[in-house]
Parts: C-alpha cells; sequence; structure tokens
C-alpha cells in the first residue's frame, strides 16, 4: 500500500493518511513521497520547514548566527573548558579551583593558583581569538579549534 503524505501550511506538520485518518487540518495539502524525503533530509541537515504561498512545504536553511551569539556561544565553550579541567582534579567548578588559592593544604594552594593563573591566560587568549575575528582576521574556530587555540593547563608537581 502506497503511503500519502500531507503538510499542513497551519502546524508546519506532516501527515500520514494511515495515521492520522480523518484527523488532519483541513488546510492539509498532499505532498510526493520523493519530496517528503527531501523535506526530512534537509530538516536533518538544519533547515526549518515552512511553506511556499500555495501552502506547500518548503526547506528554509536557518539564518546565520549574528556576532552576539557567536561570543555567547565561545563564551560557553571557554568556560565549560574551564570547568571541565578544574573537576579533573575534583574540584566542582574553576570558580571553587581558585579559591583554594591560599589554602592552608599546599597541594590544594598549589593548584589553586596555577588555576588562578591559567584562567587568566586563556581568557586573554579567547578575547584575542574573538577579536581577530571580529576585525576579519580569522574564521570562526570551531569549538575543538577555539579549545586547541587556548593556553594549555600546566598542572602543579605534587
Amino acid at each position: 500500500m502506497d503511503e500519502h503524505f500531507f503538510f499542513s501550511p497551519s502546524t508546519c506538520g506532516f501527515y500520514l493518511e494511515t495515521v492520522h485518518g480523518a484527523d488532519m487540518p483541513a488546510d492539509v495539502v498532499a505532498i510526493a513521497a520523493d519530496d517528503h524525503s527531501a523535506l526530512m533530509a534537509a530538516q536533518a541537515a538544519g533547515c526549518t520547514i515552512a511553506s511556499d504561498p500555495d501552502g506547500y512545504p518548503i526547506a528554509v536553511p536557518r539564518p546565520a548566527p549574528t556576532v552576539a551569539e557567536l561570543t555567547a556561544r565561545g563564551a560557553a565553550v571557554v568556560q565549560g573548558h574551564l570547568d571541565a579541567t578544574a573537576r579533573q582534579r575534583r574540584y566542582d567548578s574553576i570558580q571553587t579551583a581558585v579559591s583554594y588559592r591560599d589554602d592552608p593544604n599546599p597541594v590544594f594552594a598549589a593548584e589553586g593558583e596555577a588555576l588562578f593563573a591559567w584562567r587568566s591566560a586563556v581568557w586573554t587568549a579567547a578575547l584575542a581569538i574573538l577579536a581577530d575575528v571580529e576585525a576579519g582576521e580569522m574564521p570562526i574556530p570551531s569549538d575543538a579549534a577555539l579549545i586547541a587555540a587556548l593556553p594549555e593547563m600546566v598542572w602543579p608537581e605534587a
């Protein structure tokens, strides 16, 4: 039995006759199975589904992120990297770790001091990368490339 696909411009949803039957919105339009497959592939690749003036579904590429969105994402990636590195030594975050700088325990104090200095170096490097991106001197780095471009943490000797 051939499947019959439908699209509703009011819900931007797809419907299948064998599943939804008479419970489909009143504005559905029939679409070809090949078109449905192509639209599903486009959606999986990041497009959104909208309708053309006739109500037929179309794939619409998502707009490029703004500089503010990219800056916020990059900041979150850097902060996540800082926190993950602190968790390597069982601190819950970089903020907690640096609070141990003057701790009576010499291991905690040394790690807190090292993480404090490293955090500063990381943010200095991240802001330099942002300035280069904003000046058009380099493309927006992937998350992995951003992390790779940051200074490495060197743990103090135990």
